[in-house]
């Protein structure tokens, strides 16, 4: 299963790749024609796959109002979202042009400690990009931070092994499920269903392990590599280093200043599962379309 995660710490997608974009090919100081004919990687001047994703990562956060770049398996036409800018209509969000702002903020503040009022506004808009990142299983759109958190549920943390460490090997083994198909079924189908979770895998150089609760504490406690599981990067972006006292990953970065709002966005979720009815997030977790 495809699980669409930005692969880059927020801070930093934000206050380089976002402001850079905001102030270049979004900044609608260029006259309309003299776009005409031109891609958002032409003006941006990079054809660099490294851009066609983050401009996607920006986009399922919620600062765009549609892509801009087709995905290469539509590549015909325009995307919704350049196609704004070349009308000369505002492509940013109303959570964009915050996100500028808090962006050109860190931008400032990249060589130093950053102030406390700097860090709050971080936290708080991460845990809103956090809403808008999920996953369709069998049509229904799920949050990926529900998943986690129930998943915490059940593998609870041991006494003796820090939260972040805790929570980054949980991550690992949460997106190697996902990644795995054989396996994510029946992760997902639990999760919808309020079922125990009682074991995830491990997928490393193509070997499956499944772990349950009291492997995976043991493996914390070893401190065992995670760098070579499938995805291998998912896990650190979402959690952060945990050896570090404010781990950068979204997740974590979130939970500072938007723990509450995060736990209710789950029960609300959970209950919307449990009686049937649809995601109250589903317009934000709905990427079927590319531009709103």
């Amino acid at each position: 299963m495809s699980v669409s995660i930005p692969h880059s710490y927020i801070d930093q997608l934000i206050s380089e790749n976002w402001v850079e974009y905001s102030e270049k090919a979004l900044s609608g100081m260029t006259p309309p024609e003299m776009l005409q004919g031109k891609s958002f990687q032409d003006v941006i001047s990079s054809s660099s796959s490294n851009n066609r994703t983050r401009a996607k990562e920006l986009f399922e956060i919620g600062v765009l109002r549609g892509l801009l770049i087709k995905p290469r398996s539509s590549s015909i036409g325009t995307a919704l979202g350049w196609e704004l800018v070349l009308g000369n209509s505002h492509v940013h969000t109303s959570l964009g042009y915050i996100s500028y702002v808090i962006g050109k903020g860190l931008k400032a503040y990249q060589a130093g400690e950053l102030p406390e009022s700097l860090r709050k506004a971080l936290s708080s808009i991460s845990v809103i990009f956090l809403l808008q990142l999920g996953l369709n299983h069998n049509g229904k759109h799920l949050l990926i931070a529900g998943l986690f958190k129930y998943i915490l549920d059940h593998f609870r943390k041991p006494t003796d092994v820090e939260e972040a460490k805790w929570q980054r090997y949980v991550a690992a083994a949460m997106f190697c499920t996902l990644h795995d198909n054989q396996h994510s079924e029946a992760l997902l189908e639990a999760y919808i269903q309020n079922q125990p979770i009682v074991n995830l895998v491990l997928v490393e150089n193509k070997r499956v392990d499944e772990v349950d609760p009291e492997t995976l504490s043991a493996m914390a406690r070893e401190t065992r590599s995670l760098t070579k599981v499938t995805p291998p990067k998912a896990a650190l972006f979402w959690i952060g280093d945990y050896k570090n006292t404010s781990p950068r990953g979204i997740y974590s970065m979130s939970l500072e200043q938007g723990a509450d709002l995060l736990s209710h966005a789950c029960i609300l979720e959970r209950e919307s599962l449990l009686s049937g009815g649809n995601n109250p997030f589903e317009a934000l977790l709905d990427k079927s379309h590319d531009a709103y």
